[in-house]
């Protein structure tokens, strides 16, 4: 009995160490296999870029050739496209920063305007506050650079 365990332990024992062996070599085989195939991978990229800037277009043939002047092209569109949204979002920028500050003052100028010809005194209301509330709104649209002229702001607080 002693025999047979021992036997069977050997057995055990040998056929670990041949596994674990072939594992190894499994995955080294496999490892190999791959850095195969990322350096193939690697080799297209490189003549796909090469060809793309102009360079050893002598190997290919002439439906590689159309290939690559298709390919050429879309890109180009694609950039002339990309090129032409850059500009003209730069230029809607560059309105709404010219338009942008000018509209700020139309909408307060319109805002007191607004406030300036919509204003009355109401019934038995005292009349300085009026008074005063409406040179202020003449002062802030002359702030604004909008003068009103004399006999305007005269006739707008009577």
């Amino acid at each position: 009995m002693r025999i047979k365990a021992t036997i069977d332990q050997y057995k055990k024992a040998t056929s670990e160490t041949s596994n674990a062996c072939t594992t190894q070599e499994l995955n080294a085989q496999f490892y190999q296999q791959e850095s195969k195939k990322l350096l193939q991978q690697i080799q297209m990229i490189q003549n796909s870029n090469r060809h793309l800037v102009g360079e050893g277009l002598s190997s290919l043939n002439v439906r590689e050739l159309k290939q690559l002047e298709n390919r050429l092209e879309r890109g180009i569109t694609r950039i002339r496209f990309l090129n032409m949204s850059v500009i003209s979002l730069r230029g809607i920028q560059e309105a709404n920063k010219l338009v942008g500050s000018n509209f700020d003052d139309w909408t307060a100028r319109y805002q007191l305007s607004k406030g300036l010809f919509g204003s009355k005194l109401i019934g038995n209301s005292p009349v300085g506050p009026y008074v005063n509330h409406m040179i202020d709104l003449i002062e802030e649209l002359e702030k604004l650079g909008y003068k009103l002229g004399k006999e305007l702001s005269q006739d707008l607080i009577l």
